[in-house]
This record gives C-alpha cells, structure tokens and sequence, in this order.
C-alpha cells in the first residue's frame, strides 16, 4: 500500500485538524472550528487510536475513549474522525462525522468512465449543514469493511478538500501514480477558495 499525506492550515487562524500514517493504519480528525479546543479534540481522538492496536473492536473501543475525554471536558470540544486500518488484502474504515471519504479503483475510473464515490453518508444536517454526529457527541461510528484489489484508491479528507467526486475522479484519471496526490487535493482545494484547515491522506493499492 502507497500512502500520500498532506496538511495545510490554510485561511483559517490555527491549524485543528490532525493525522497520524504508518503501516497498515492512518488517522485522519477533524477538531469542530467554532468551538473550544477542537485541536485537543482532535488530538485525543489520534492518542486514543494509537492507544490501542489495529482491530477494528480496537478501533471502536478508542473512539469511544475519545468520546467520553471530550464529553468529561465539559467544554464543548469535539470532532471528526476516520480510521482505516488495512493488511495486503482488505481493508476497513471507521468514520464518526462529515470528513469526506472516498473510493475508487483507477483501472475501473480509465478502462470504464467510472467514478469516485463516497464511501459514507455524512453526519450532518442536510439544512444547515451543521454537525450531527461526532467525537464528543457520538452516536454511531459507520464502518465499510472491504477486500482490496490493485489499484484501489481511497482518500480519507477533512472538509476542507472541496472538491467534488467528479473532479477527483477527473484529477486520478490524470495522475501519474507516482506524484504526491494528497497534496494535489489540498492546494487545488486552497485554490478553489477552501476557507478551513484541509488535509488528505491517499491510499493507493
């Protein structure tokens, strides 16, 4: 598995997004901007995954810890949170909140037109666009588990990536498989006008 990291902190003031990457598991948390220390948040949700080993009862077992640091800080602070954790031939991902993840497979986007697609329903008002679900207000943790094939590509964001599932698609078609495509996401998404902090991290079979 090949995996591509970027971050910037972008327009915003501070930087509350935050990542972990090593082999056969990546974190991607997304502390809530508006609210009081979204950076511990998001934080507390990489230390509590670290915490624990790579299963996915492991997995779900930290979010949980992280949620309840959150929610016994009695200060409002919360976030967003991915996890894949994957072996040579499958994969699983965990996401609590509205960072967008994505899947496709690039011989499937060449070989017949198809598409990036989101792997998960996002936790949020579909009105106002605030928030439903989230590390420190946790009421469901969605979970893909999925066996790999080559040329899999999946793409773990916070919402600052902008972009939308045709472009992205349009942009891998491109891609030469070598170049670092998560910071390819995070500068066209700053270019684009991209007002939050934004991360991706790429992971390409």
């Amino acid at each position: 598995m090949k995996i591509y990291s970027h971050t910037i902190q972008g327009k915003r003031a501070y930087q509350q997004d935050r990542f972990h990457v090593e082999e056969g598991r990546v974190i991607v948390a997304d502390g809530m901007g508006g609210h009081a220390n979204g950076d511990l948040a998001a934080q507390a949700v990489v230390n509590s995954v670290l915490a624990k080993g790579k299963s996915l009862a492991n997995v779900l077992e930290s979010l949980s810890i992280a949620d309840d640091q959150c929610i016994n800080a009695h200060d409002g602070r919360g976030s967003t949170a991915i996890v894949a954790a994957f072996k040579e031939d499958s994969i699983f991902v965990c996401s609590v909140g509205d960072s967008p993840v994505y899947h496709c497979n690039l011989k499937d986007l060449k070989q017949f037109q198809a598409h990036c697609l989101p792997v998960f329903v996002l936790d949020e008002d579909p009105y106002s666009g605030s928030l439903t679900n989230g590390i420190g207000f946790m009421s469901r943790v969605s979970i893909q588990i999925a066996n790999l094939r080559p040329g899999d590509v999946y793409i773990l964001a916070t919402d600052g990536v902008t972009i939308s599932p045709v472009d992205i698609s349009k942009m891998l078609r491109a891609w030469d498989g070598v170049s670092n495509f998560a910071q390819e996401l995070v500068e066209v998404s700053y270019n684009a006008g991209s007002s939050d902090n934004i991360t991706a991290v790429v992971l390409h079979a």
